[in-house]
C-alpha cells in the first residue's frame, strides 16, 4: 500500500544542491577556530541558506499542487493546497486499505470504557441504548456467531488481531468497547480458565488489556431472549 506524488518534470530544484553545499561548509566551520572575518562569512552563508530554504519550500509547495497523485497505482483527482492534497491523499490511501475503518464513529480511552462498564442504565434500556459504533459492534457480533456455528473457540486476542488488520484497522480499545457492549446485551460471555468473567469483578478492564490474558480468555455466544417474548 503506497502513495506516490509525481512532481512536474519541468520543476527545477537546482538550489537544493547549493543548499546542501552551504550546509556542509557550515558544519565544517563549526569545528574550527573562528576569526572575526570567518564569523562574518559564516553569518552571510547562514542567511543565504535561510533564503534558499524558503525558496525551495515555495517551489515544493507549488510542485505538489500540480503533481499527479497515485494511490496504489491509480491516479486520483485531489484538489486544493499542497497540505490539503497530501492530507487527502493519505485519507484516500487509508480508506482504500481499510474500507471499514469508518465503522468506528467514536474512539475510546480507558476512562470511557470504565464508564461503559460501570453504566447500569444500558442493561435496563436494552435495544434503545445508543451505540455510536453500532456497525463495528454488529460486525464483531456476526463474526463471533459464525465462529460459534462452526464450533470454533475464539479468544480476545484472535478478535483483536482480526479487526486491527485489513479491511478494518480498528484500535484495540474500540474493539474491546464493542465486546463489552455485547456482554452487556448478554449476547456473549467471557471465560478465563473455565471461570465465567463478569463486568462487576475488580480490575476487569485491566485484566482484558493484558496480552497473556487476552490469549486465554475464550468468547462464547449466548442465547438472547427477545424483550417481546418476556
Amino acid at each position: 500500500q503506497k502513495i506516490i506524488e509525481q512532481l512536474p518534470e519541468e520543476e527545477d530544484f537546482s538550489e537544493l544542491r547549493y543548499y546542501l553545499r552551504i550546509n556542509q561548509y557550515l558544519r565544517k566551520q563549526s569545528e574550527k577556530t573562528k576569526t572575526p572575518i570567518i564569523q562574518e562569512i559564516n553569518l552571510r552563508k547562514a542567511n543565504e541558506r535561510g533564503q534558499i530554504q524558503a525558496l525551495i519550500k515555495l517551489k515544493l509547495q507549488s510542485a505538489i499542487e500540480q503533481a499527479n497523485i497515485y494511490i496504489n497505482g491509480y491516479l486520483v483527482d485531489v484538489a486544493g493546497s499542497s497540505v490539503k492534497r497530501i492530507e487527502e491523499g493519505f485519507r484516500v490511501l487509508i480508506e482504500s486499505t481499510y474500507p471499514k475503518i469508518n465503522y468506528i464513529k467514536t474512539t475510546h480511552s480507558k476512562e470511557t470504557i470504565e464508564k461503559l462498564i460501570q453504566n447500569k442504565e444500558m442493561q435496563l434500556l436494552g435495544d434503545q441504548y445508543t451505540d455510536e459504533n453500532a456497525l463495528a459492534t454488529t460486525e464483531i457480533g456476526s463474526y463471533l456467531t459464525t465462529q460459534h456455528q462452526r464450533q470454533l473457540l475464539v479468544t480476545i486476542r484472535e478478535v483483536l488481531q482480526r479487526f486491527q488488520e485489513e479491511p478494518y484497522g480498528w484500535k484495540e480499545l474500540d474493539i474491546l468497547a464493542s465486546l463489552i457492549r455485547l456482554m452487556k446485551e448478554e449476547r456473549i460471555q467471557l471465560t478465563l480458565n473455565s471461570r465465567k468473567m463478569t463486568l462487576e469483578e475488580t480490575d476487569f478492564l485491566k485484566a482484558i488489556l493484558k496480552k497473556d490474558t487476552q490469549e486465554k480468555v475464550v468468547i462464547s455466544n449466548r442465547e438472547v431472549i427477545s424483550q417481546k417474548i418476556v
